[in-house]
């Protein structure tokens, strides 16, 4: 489960230990904050359930 607090949103740091998972030892910081402002549609630092399905 990626949302490690069960708020109903994930946070940046709940993003990077699943993206830990999934990346390769080339991909940047920069490129992780990058995806996860793509998920984060509303800029307010957490990515909702319904900003996740889109």
């Amino acid at each position: 489960e990626v949302d490690a607090d069960g708020n109903g949103t994930i946070d940046f740091p709940e993003f990077l230990t699943m993206m830990a998972k999934k990346m390769k030892e080339s991909d940047s910081e920069e490129e992780i904050r990058e995806a996860f402002r793509v998920f984060d549609k509303d800029g307010n630092g957490f990515i909702s359930a319904a900003e996740l399905r889109h």
